[in-house]
């Protein structure tokens, strides 16, 4: 009876409340079954299983990063090149000439 339950829980997904009036338990037994099972150490499959989605989620997150980080690339790049003009480049100083430190006579030590 306990295993059924246990594996109507987790396969099926059926609420406890419903199995516990249906096989006339309590909600808490039940819920100490599965806090059993679940404290147990998981066996050597479900260890290989567990291993091989976490590198498909991983391998997956670094395409995902990858991707978001060329497009912001290209959109940053298509901002940056629509905002230059042929007359002003983004790396020109932004002064006019007048207020550089070459129009400023040379400082005097006292």
């Amino acid at each position: 009876m306990r295993e059924q339950i246990l594996k109507r829980i987790k396969e099926e997904g059926v609420p406890v409340a419903q199995l516990a009036k249906e096989h006339g338990c309590a909600e808490q037994t039940t819920y100490g079954w599965l806090g059993k099972g679940a404290a147990a150490a998981p066996s050597w499959n479900e260890y290989v299983k567990l291993k091989r989605e976490n590198k498909a989620l991983l391998e997956l997150v670094g395409e995902m990063t990858l991707k978001l980080s060329e497009s912001q690339k290209k959109s940053w790049f298509a901002i940056r090149t629509a905002a230059d003009t042929p007359s002003r480049s983004p790396w020109v100083c932004p002064f006019p000439r007048s207020i550089t430190a070459r129009s400023y006579p040379a400082k005097t030590v006292h």
